[in-house]
């Protein structure tokens, strides 16, 4: 809140931390992405067999 009522306090540290902030959530994100993709071919590739 204290960021968007005023802008100017984004300087320095403050702005090093939300642009850390922000490549950990794009890379989390990427991540999450690749390994639900990884799951869906292996989901292919070894299908599921059931058991009796």
């Amino acid at each position: 809140m204290l960021l968007l009522t005023w802008p100017a306090t984004i300087e320095g540290v403050a702005f090093q931390a939300l642009s850390l902030v922000r490549n950990v959530k794009i890379a989390s994100g990427g991540l999450a992405f690749i390994q639900v993709l990884l799951l869906c071919v292996a989901s292919y590739i070894w299908p599921a067999t059931a058991k009796p």
